[in-house]
């Protein structure tokens, strides 16, 4: 955009004190949220929306980021950071969903064998 269509000629001889013949952007004072204006934000609302109450329904982390194309990581972030827990079979509420203790307990004996300490691995009970 020509400047001398939209600005005063005073304003612009002070522009070109100091920068002349060149592009220059001048931001928005106020700008929209990210995705706001496309109307992304609002669909991935939703699409995370769906995710978590998926997984509240019993759908597991890997099934859902195959479904929905996403990492794994990015499920567990958008399940954990909603604050979803998951209903257990004594229909409680455990705060880490999907745990798999074994998984858990190969991790810590692997890393106890590399650096060659002792571990101890005690189930928790969710009462």
């Amino acid at each position: 955009m020509n400047a001398s269509r939209v600005l005063p000629t005073e304003l612009i001889n002070e522009i070109q004190a100091y920068i002349e013949g060149a592009y220059i952007y001048i931001p928005k004072k106020r700008r929209d949220g990210w995705g706001i204006a496309t109307g992304i934000r609002e669909e991935l609302d939703k699409r995370n929306e769906q995710i978590v109450g998926s997984y509240r329904d019993g759908i597991g982390i890997a099934e859902l980021a195959e479904g929905y194309r996403l990492s794994e990581e990015r499920i567990r972030s958008i399940v954990y950071g909603s604050g979803c827990t998951s209903k257990t079979e004594k229909g409680g509420e455990q705060a880490v969903p999907d745990f798999d203790k074994q998984a858990a307990k190969d991790v810590f004996a692997n890393c106890a064998a590399k650096h060659r300490f002792t571990i101890r691995c005690v189930d928790a009970m969710y009462l």
